[in-house]
């Protein structure tokens, strides 16, 4: 893709008498114009907010614009994936906990209809802190019919090791609300914790 001035992108157009093959997007102001002929891709920019641009973008929506395609933009900010439907959105969570030195029960619940959960993150820890990690029904049993029931483990005494631990896998795993993600944290003093929930919300 090459991008030049827009007088050179419009006299190209006239060049070759391809009006209706120019594309455009108006997206936060800035209109992004372009066009691929015989291989060759150009584009340019016009943003309708700066003094530098205000004669070209007149002259683009008076002369230009009625004959381009408009590419509708469908995406939603922040919703970059289509799963089964739905958009998927990054939330992502933090929350302090302090710790004994002994066995501490964490619990985050999940706050969306639908969601993802792709890692956590844990600040603060020191050598010989360990974790086990449980997906837990809600208070009702929704989702297992045995109210507060482990539906899943997904760590076994890992050892957080100094300051940070970082899980991230490499494969999603679908939550709904009111599950509970539990972490069993046998810690070596007591102090302060903080643990990130990394959660992609799925919703219309």
């Amino acid at each position: 893709m090459i991008k030049i001035p827009y007088t050179q992108f419009k006299n190209y157009v006239a060049t070759i008498k391809a009006e209706n093959k120019v594309k455009y997007i108006d997206v936060y102001g800035v209109y992004h114009i372009s066009i691929e002929e015989d291989g060759l891709h150009l584009n340019t920019e016009l943003s309708k907010t700066s003094n530098v641009d205000s004669a070209d973008v007149v002259d683009f929506e008076a002369s230009l614009k009625m004959q381009c395609n408009k590419i509708v933009n469908n995406n939603s900010p922040f919703a970059s994936k289509i799963v089964n439907g739905k958009k998927l959105y990054e939330r992502n969570h933090g929350k302090a906990f302090t710790v004994t030195a002994s066995t501490n029960t964490l619990e985050f619940v999940i706050p969306y209809p639908t969601c993802k959960i792709t890692g956590i993150e844990i600040i603060n820890g020191e050598a010989g802190d360990k974790i086990s990690m449980y997906i837990i029904d809600d208070a009702s049993g929704t989702y297992s019919t045995i109210p507060n029931y482990t539906l899943n483990q997904f760590g076994f005494d890992v050892y957080v090791g100094k300051d940070q631990y970082k899980k991230e896998s490499k494969y999603d795993a679908d939550l709904y609300i009111g599950m509970k993600v539990k972490i069993i944290y046998t810690s070596v003093s007591v102090k302060d914790i903080y643990i990130n929930y990394n959660l992609h919300e799925l919703k219309d």
